[in-house]
């Protein structure tokens, strides 16, 4: 993910993993982890966490983090895509989750250290603090080592 093209885990160079191919753009890259960070830590669907106390915002950080780590990396996140994106993660009533909460609920390997994981070696990487996206990644990691 950064726009140096260094050579990543797997041999991948960094835009081969954001906007390339079977990849989603950034902003797209954006929504998966904003919507994956946000079931997995509040545990719900997006209607229950933005029915609840403090969920929208807890959406609303979650999206900035990782459309600040988007943004270092890549190039900003157009408006309309964050926009489309702050919609779909705040819509009350809402029964969307991720694949990913759903792997994790069913104890299921997801793609923790390959979505997430990566994200997070992006974000330290261009000096973008994550604590929100930090929280799912640890929680992610000690059910996994806990299965």
């Amino acid at each position: 993910m950064q726009r140096d093209g260094k050579v990543g885990r797997r041999g991948e160079q960094a835009g081969d993993r954001v906007g390339h191919e079977d990849h989603p753009p950034p902003g797209g890259r954006a929504f998966i982890v904003a919507a994956s960070g946000v079931a997995c830590l509040l545990r719900n669907d997006v209607g229950n966490i933005v029915a609840a106390p403090g969920g929208t915002e807890a959406v609303l950080g979650t999206v900035a983090e990782a459309r600040a780590v988007v943004a270092a990396a890549v190039h900003p996140v157009p408006p309309a895509v964050h926009h489309a994106t702050v919609r779909a993660l705040t819509a009350e009533g809402s029964t969307f989750t991720s694949s990913l909460y759903r792997d994790a609920v069913a104890g299921r390997d997801g793609e923790t250290e390959h979505l997430l994981g990566a994200f997070q070696t992006c974000a330290r990487e261009h000096g973008v603090a994550t604590p929100l996206l930090d929280l799912v990644l640890v929680q992610l990691r000690a059910a996994a080592l806990a299965a």
